[in-house]
């Protein structure tokens, strides 16, 4: 995928999880999910950027277990980082319900399938 490609594509994700967190957020059922929410799309976007890079570098290899390593990595560090995140939400700012947790992993989840078609066409630059 080409950089410009990219960037509308994330551009246009992160607009959407935006606006539909808002709405989704300003519900009662959602209720003190704001922070987490919003901190999660900005944490994935800058997460799914650097792994756009990094998948690139990572194609352009010799080696070619670099993107399978990079992969790896990554999944490693999202499991870790959204663990923290969740336990320092709760402690921080305890909210009434756990509900926003259903928020969050939706974000998560998107931004993962984003991530992986991103690293998938990356791989296709190596098979080629």
């Amino acid at each position: 995928m080409k950089t410009a490609t990219f960037f509308l594509w994330i551009s246009l994700l992160t607009l959407i999880l935006t606006i539909g967190t808002y709405l989704m957020a300003s519900t009662a059922f959602f209720a003190g999910s704001f922070p987490i929410s919003f901190g999660s799309i900005i944490f994935f976007t800058i997460l799914t950027i650097g792994a756009h890079y990094l998948g690139v570098l990572a194609a352009r290899s010799k080696n070619q277990n670099h993107l399978t390593q990079l992969t790896m990595v990554l999944v490693f560090f999202k499991l870790f980082s959204c663990l923290l995140i969740v336990f320092l939400y709760d402690r921080i700012f305890d909210p009434p319900t756990s509900n926003y947790l259903l928020l969050f992993f939706l974000i998560y989840l998107t931004y993962t399938i984003f991530e992986v078609i991103v690293l998938t066409q990356a791989n296709r630059i190596t098979s080629r």
